[in-house]
């Protein structure tokens, strides 16, 4: 890729930041949190491509963001700074915000308010890998690539995910 111009990490954040916006926010539930990681995951992006040049292609690109999204996620929650309650996560109301999980899911409906809900309640891992897998449609191999663990443990996440995520829906719902 060589050396960058505005122009190349414009199109970079334009074709990736929504969806390192949604992971750093499913990870931090905090929206000033996720802003940070989405600056930390761009700026990152910048130092690497004009130091190393090594990005094979697209598809290793997008690996790369989503594990330096994930590892300064992980920084942030673990911080001692984040162990205090943030009201950033917080609306007017007093009511914890929603996840932005993806734009093409209905706001309006009963059904994505529920999922909504029920992602917000389950632990930070196992909603990153439902996201990767359900709304950007990763297989398994490339989620494991992306997060520096076996394959094995993303299906166990999987699994434990689906059933966290079942006894907090109720049932009504399948994620096969």
């Amino acid at each position: 890729m060589g050396k960058i111009n505005s122009n190349s990490v414009e199109s970079v954040i334009s074709n990736y930041g929504d969806m390192i916006y949604r992971i750093a926010f499913s990870i931090t539930k905090n929206k000033s949190d996720a802003d940070d990681v989405f600056q930390d995951v761009f700026l990152k992006y910048v130092k690497q491509v004009n130091t190393y040049d090594d990005f094979k292609n697209e598809e290793h690109l997008k690996r790369w963001l989503i594990r330096v999204c994930i590892n300064c996620g992980k920084d942030v929650v673990s911080s001692t700074w984040s162990k205090h309650v943030s009201m950033d996560s917080y609306d007017d109301d007093g009511n914890m915000m929603d996840i932005p999980i993806d734009s093409r899911i209905d706001e309006t409906t009963e059904v994505s308010m529920d999922l909504k809900n029920a992602l917000n309640g389950i632990p930070a891992k196992y909603r990153t890998v439902i996201y990767l897998f359900y709304f950007e449609q990763f297989p398994v191999k490339e989620i494991a690539q992306s997060m520096g663990v076996s394959s094995t443990l993303v299906r166990v996440y999987l699994t434990r995910a689906r059933k966290l995520l079942k006894d907090r829906l109720g049932g009504e719902y399948s994620f096969e």
